[in-house]
């Protein structure tokens, strides 16, 4: 069974039982999720650390279902988070279903970029990215081409993560 049907699994049985409905699209997917009183703060919205563990989980599923994971395990390369931003707009709250929309932003030789948008409705309650670096153990150091970690064509990293990477913004990227 395929690491994506594993994930959909243990997602369906675990506490997002109910929540997590799939779709597809090229590198991109949408998932349908209800915020549930587990996912609560003591102010009834739902916590800035699940927003992270939603993007997460999205990301994952995202890579799965696009052959992005097998690439990385077939070619030995390693995968790293190296970065995660969120912007809230407005705050979910208990019982609300909203859509997450996850896609590749774009990626360099050793970077990927997967951006994340809360949606409700026609309304965007927030925007989030999770930036990571590929690396191959055999030459630890020197970036891995695009093309042997993706499966499709998609654009350049934006300038924004590029500033992230090179630590010009306010929040530098997670080095450990």
């Amino acid at each position: 069974m395929g690491y994506h049907k594993t994930m959909l699994m243990a997602l369906r049985k675990s506490s997002w039982r109910g929540r997590v409905r799939d779709g597809s699209d090229t590198l991109s997917h949408t998932l349908q999720i209800k915020v549930w009183p587990t996912d609560m703060d003591v102010f009834m919205h739902m916590t800035n650390t699940r927003y992270f563990d939603v993007m997460q989980i999205s990301a994952d599923l995202l890579m799965s279902q696009k052959g992005i994971q097998g690439i990385l395990k077939r070619e030995n390369l390693r995968l790293k988070q190296v970065y995660s931003d969120l912007d809230v707009y407005s705050m979910l709250k208990l019982f609300q279903t909203y859509t997450l929309e996850t896609a590749v932003a774009g990626a360099d030789d050793g970077t990927l970029a997967i951006s994340h948008t809360f949606n409700r409705g026609k309304r965007v309650n927030g925007r989030g990215l999770l930036l990571f670096s590929v690396s191959a153990p055999e030459t630890e150091g020197e970036p891995v081409h695009r093309n042997r970690f993706l499966p499709a064509h998609v654009p350049p990293l934006p300038d924004s993560c590029r500033a992230w990477i090179n630590q010009e913004r306010l929040n530098p990227p997670i080095t450990s």
